[in-house]
Order: C-alpha cells, then structure tokens, then sequence
C-alpha cells in the first residue's frame, strides 16, 4: 500500500497528490487514484495531477498500488482537498487577526481577487510581517465616521503592505507608528489614495521602487523625519520609476514632502507632481526641500502649481539635479527658491490661513498670486476639486481663489403703472470646508 498521502490544489481547477512509492515482491506495474471512490486516473509514478475540478471545492482522494500480476494494494487512507478560489472576493475585517487571515487568503488563492474592508478602529500589528498584496488586491478603510488606523509598533524593520502585483488600490486608512516604508511598491499601476500617515523615521510613507504608473492622491502625511541626517521623502519614487502622478497631497512637518529620483546613476522621468500643499514651520531639525526631482533623462516630469511653505534653513523650495531634460515647472507658490533661480524668496506665511497645520490655502486675493499663473490645457481642477481657473485667470498655487463679483443691484421698483416689477437680488451661499483641522471659507454664486 502507497503511504504518506498528501494533496494541495494550485488552481481552482486542479489538484496535485503525491505519496511515498510501494514496493513488491515481483514489481510495482502503477498505481490507481480514486476520487470519492470512484477511479480518474492510473498513472504509473507517485504523483497525480487531477483536473478539471470545480473552485473551492472539497474533495477526497485514495490511491492503491498495482503490480504487473494485476493485483491491487489497499487503499491509502482519505486525503481531501480543496480547489482554491477565483474571481471577486470580499472580506470584511474587524482587528489584527482577521486582517492577517484575509491577507493569507489573498496570497494563498492567486486567481481570486480580494477587496478587504477595513472597519473602524486600531489594527495592531503583531512582529510576524504580513503577506505581500498581489494583483487586483484593494485594501480600503471606512470614507467616514472612526478610521481604520494600522498601528505598526511591533513590525520592528518591516514595510507593512510591501507591493508586489499591479493594480493595487490603498484606500482611506490611517497608518501610525510606522518602522520602515509603510507602503513599498516594485509593481506597476497601484494607487494610495485618502490616507493618512502620522509619523515614521528615517524612512517615507510611500515609496516605489522601479514601478511605474503609481497615483498618490489625497493624502495627508505627517512627521517623516530623522534626528542625524534629513531623512526619505514623505512619498519617494526612484530606481527607474516613471510616470508617477502625484496630486492633491497635504504634507506637514517632513524633512522632505515629493522625492522623485536619487542621485545622478537613477533614470526616472514622466511624473506629474500637481496640485500639493507642502508645509514645514520647524525651525530645527534637517528639513531638506518640498520637492526634490534626481536624474529626469526620460520625458520631462510635470511640477505645477503646488504651494510650499518651509520656515527653516534650507535653500530650495523646488531643487532639481542631473536632469537631461528641461522640467515643466510653472505655478508654483514657494517660500524658498527653485533651483536655478536668483529670485529672492517672499515672506508667505501671512497669506495662508495655517500653515502650521498644513492649510496653505490663500486667506486673501493676494497680487501677484491670484489670476496670475499660466493658463495649462486639460489642467481643469484645484487640490479641492474646484475649478481651475474659478476667475479670470490661473492662480500660482494649488488652490483657486474665488473673488465674488459684486452683486447686481435689485432694479428699483415701477413709479407708475401700479404694475411695479423688480429684480430679486443675487443670492449667495456660504460654505466651509475642513481641511487638516482648518476651515477654509469662500464664496459661491
């Protein structure tokens, strides 16, 4: 009788058994696989493949020995196995635990593909690193209400969600306590989007490695730091990568906000930087610029009217090094210089409703400023989603200011005719918006 049985599915379609050989006095002629005792295959080695199979689904083998006389060994005891998954997946999860699980099923079922719902509250992780996110994976938290916060405390030296497939999508979840990058790509096509990451040393939020076609957008980062040297960028894309499109992000207190390229042997090129609200009132520490592009030799990255406001000794706002190609750089509001520049750096932080919190918003019209900037052809929209331009002209910065016109007055009433028309006077609503922990008002016909 064969011993040792075993069977794993790498498909959803098939199944692989494998047992230790018989032996016999004349000679083991093959062997017979049973599938819930009914006979689908002969072969004549210690392995089977069985196929056909449907997705995750059970199903229990037995296998026999044959010799060359035609006599039949007893069968081995029952191994089941079950095909794995394919096609959409959803998880909902609640803590640590059942987070990990959803992952595992995720790595252990590659045809399927996984939407992990995160609930509110804190994930902590334990020291055991989770499994890499393969293709087609989403991974999003609450759009409201608490947030689903990962705390990474004891992933001593670990990125948390190390990127490893295409189109993976990061969405609306907060990450504290980081050791490493807490997001690492070397796939293509992912995005992080409507997250926030408070704090991480030595190391960036997001950082790709030799990937391109990544979308970091609406996020909120804070405290990338280091207390020896200025540390990695807050979001760090280099080693080849190219077409990085980052947008509408608010960075607070890092050493360096967008990085994008390292050192004169890297090659990147084909970002688009727009639209960001870059913030650092330290005046200690190794603050390094807002925007830093390295070796652009491929097609000329885009860097467009972002506001940076830096309170600390550093020289640039924008710095760009060991670039073959001429950057598009235009609208930028900057408190320090961009490189290549001999303009004297304007004092700023009155113009901003609070830059310590990262609101660089304009608190008024400012000259210069406002309807100031070059017009850019399908550039529609501000870091808020406002139109762009919302007056005459395109702002140098990343948010529009709205200048309301003067009302029209109200027509005076008929003197005669008893008739008496008028004009109803134009109506205007206020809003708020809660950016970062600041309001921001403005004006709407």
């Amino acid at each position: 009788m064969p011993t040792n049985l075993a069977g794993v599915s790498n498909s959803s379609t098939t199944v692989n058994l494998t047992w230790t050989a018989s032996t016999d006095n004349v000679a083991v002629a093959g062997y017979r696989v049973y599938r819930g005792g009914t006979l689908v295959g002969s072969p004549t080695t210690n392995s089977y493949t069985d196929t056909g199979l449907t997705t995750a689904t059970s199903y229990s083998y037995t296998v026999a020995a044959a010799d060359t006389a035609g006599n039949l060994s007893a069968q081995t005891a029952a191994v089941n196995v079950t095909t794995q998954l394919s096609g959409a997946q959803t998880r909902n999860v609640t803590n640590a635990a059942t987070l990990t699980t959803a992952l595992g099923e995720m790595r252990d079922n590659p045809e399927a593909i996984f939407t992990i719902n995160l609930a509110g509250g804190t994930y902590t992780l334990g020291a055991t690193a989770l499994p890499n996110l393969v293709k087609d994976t989403k991974i999003q938290g609450p759009t409201s209400g608490t947030a689903a916060t990962i705390d990474g405390t004891a992933q001593t030296g670990k990125v948390i969600f190390k990127v490893t497939g295409t189109n993976v999508t990061i969405a609306n979840v907060k990450f504290t306590n980081g050791t490493a990058a807490l997001i690492q790509s070397t796939a293509t096509n992912g995005t992080f989007k409507n997250c926030i990451v408070i704090g991480n040393t030595d190391n960036p939020a997001v950082e790709g490695i030799g990937c391109s076609g990544w979308t970091i957008t609406g996020n909120g980062i804070s405290a990338i730091t280091s207390s020896v040297a200025t540390a990695d960028p807050a979001i760090f894309f280099y080693a080849g990568a190219t077409t990085t499109t980052i947008t509408n992000n608010i960075i607070v207190g890092c050493d360096v906000g967008i990085g994008y390229g390292t050192g004169a042997a890297d090659s990147v090129g084909g970002g688009t930087i727009r639209n960001n609200m870059i913030s650092d009132t330290r005046t200690t520490g190794y603050a390094g610029p807002g925007i830093k592009i390295e070796s652009n030799t491929g097609t000329a990255t885009v860097v467009d009217n972002n506001t940076v406001y830096q309170a600390g000794a550093n020289t640039n706002a924008i710095e760009y090094n060991n670039c073959t190609v001429a950057l598009s750089v235009r609208n930028n509001l900057v408190a320090k210089l961009i490189t290549g520049t001999n303009s004297t750096a304007p004092t700023l932080a009155t113009w901003f409703v609070a830059p310590a919190s990262g609101d660089l918003h304009l608190a008024s019209a400012v000259s210069g400023v406002v309807d100031s900037g070059t017009a850019i052809a399908g550039f529609i929209v501000d870091i808020d989603g406002d139109s762009r331009p919302l007056n005459s002209g395109y702002e140098i910065c990343a948010d529009e200011y709205y200048v309301a016109p003067a009302p029209t007055p109200a027509p005076a009433p008929a003197q005669s005719g008893g008739g008496g028309g008028g004009g109803a006077p134009s109506l205007w609503f206020f809003s708020a918006v809660l950016v970062m922990g600041a309001t921001r008002r403005f004006y709407r016909r």
